[in-house]
């Protein structure tokens, strides 16, 4: 197998890591653009790319895994109308569960599964809730969810409430944790909610444990963020409060968590007004807000990921003058300071995707689409350890279009990076293909790509 490699040279130890990729392999051709592919790698090594597919006027999900090589893709849902929220996610075990939201006859989206045993065949897709805890998560609809350290899973939604005097409406956020083999799962409120239109987020620790966030009023009526995360016997922690200090949280337009071994938290949020403000909890208190990004520039795309010794970076797009490039900024919860927002990478670049290994080793990929007959998937390296860069390397092949890149790592520093490719043809609506490298981020012996 040729392999394409990128090389980074530790000035202090003279030591070098290598990043492999293996040749791109055709996953699949599809003759309706997906709208979500998902992929996710095992500690193991055992890998799953799922993806949407039109067929008959209706939906169907469709998935492949490697082992040693990708399996022929097979159908693993029943025909939908619409569906939404697709997550797939493998267990310490090795067993794999894909989950998705289909569109039900009430107008409702019930949740749907898919199980893979480690050595096994695919099974039915199953209703994994029953219509009570349905009925409480449906307005949670795109909503993530995640399995908790004893492997149940929990999600969080907003529930609303009427005062029967004045008739004033209220909302709650509260958590769900179904226990398989139990008849009905755990309902516990979290906080008060501003409104039903209020921001939640849901994510979790290296270990599992689920942490809740979330936008509230206060008794003054300003906006404030909430935190809370369940225990190890299943309940909820009180309300902790975010000091924000004067951020304008009412213009925050989007949010990346990252939560590392030792439960320090980062919460990333990009504003409306083009800032990106890092609030960090570490040694259980909350910091002030920092500002990381430059001023002056347009932003997109913030990522977000720490590794296993809480080494957290940040990276997004920034378009300046006609160009848009990648920035990034790192943190180290030990009371050093964000790094000053720096440039690296392209002048082209989009749909970044940045994932962490347990070793200190970020991969960063993002596609270059300098017009609709000039696509192409990049990735590069950022070593944590001395805080350098790789150069960037094109993973895709040359003479084809490739766009929408999704990205997987494990913590062992093994993943999958796949796109939509259209050949030497514009993307169009027909004529696609899934195609897909495995990645590695531990050396070999290799050669580059000629």
């Amino acid at each position: 197998m040729k392999l394409c490699s990128l090389l980074i040279l530790s000035l202090l130890s003279f030591q070098a890591s290598a990043f492999q990729c293996s040749q791109p392999t055709i996953i699949s051709e599809i003759n309706f653009p997906a709208i979500d592919v998902k992929t996710a790698v095992s500690a193991t090594g055992e890998a799953v790319i799922v993806w949407n597919e039109e067929t008959n006027d209706a939906e169907v999900i469709k998935a492949t895994t490697k082992g040693k090589q990708w399996a022929a893709p097979q159908v693993i849902s029943k025909l939908e109308d619409s569906w939404i929220s697709l997550q797939c996610e493998y267990d310490a075990a090795g067993n794999l569960s894909v989950y998705w939201q289909g569109q039900g006859n009430e107008g409702n989206w019930p949740l749907h599964s898919a199980a893979k045993p480690k050595d096994g065949n695919w099974q039915t897709p199953v209703s994994p809730l029953n219509s009570q805890e349905q009925q409480l998560v449906d307005d949670s609809y795109g909503q993530d969810f995640f399995f908790n350290a004893q492997g149940h899973r929990v999600w969080i939604f907003p529930e609303e409430t009427r005062d029967p005097r004045t008739w004033q409406t209220n909302y709650t956020l509260h958590a769900l944790t179904v226990v398989p083999g139990q008849p009905t799962g755990k309902k516990q409120p979290l906080g008060k909610l501003s409104s039903s239109y209020s921001s939640y987020w849901l994510s979790a620790s290296p270990q599992g444990k689920p942490f809740a966030f979330w936008k509230m009023e206060d008794n003054s009526q300003q906006t404030k963020f909430a935190a809370s995360w369940q225990q190890p016997d299943g309940s909820w922690t009180q309300a902790e409060m975010i000091d924000t200090g004067n951020v304008p949280l009412g213009s925050f337009y989007s949010v990346e968590i990252a939560i590392d071994s030792k439960d320090n938290v980062c919460l990333l949020a990009e504003t409306a007004d083009d800032e990106i403000w890092a609030l960090t909890r570490t040694n259980g208190r909350w910091e002030k807000p920092t500002q990381i990004s430059a001023p002056e520039a347009s932003i997109y795309g913030i990522q977000l990921a720490v590794d296993a010794d809480g080494n957290f970076l940040a990276a997004w797009e920034t378009s300046s003058s006609g160009r848009k490039t990648i920035s990034y900024a790192a943190y180290k919860p030990r009371g050093e300071a964000w790094t000053a927002p720096a440039q690296v990478g392209s002048d082209h670049a989009g749909d970044l995707i940045l994932q962490a290994d347990a070793k200190g080793r970020f991969m960063l990929v993002w596609q270059e689409l300098k017009s609709w007959k000039d696509g192409s998937v990049h990735a590069i390296l950022f070593s944590a350890k001395d805080r350098k860069w790789s150069s960037p390397t094109q993973l895709s092949p040359r003479g084809k279009v490739c766009f929408n890149p999704t990205f997987a790592l494990s913590s062992a520093g093994t993943g999958v990076v796949t796109w939509f490719t259209s050949g030497n043809l514009a993307p169009s609506s027909a004529g696609l293909w899934i195609e897909a490298v495995d990645v590695s981020l531990d050396a070999v012996n290799h050669r580059p790509i000629e």
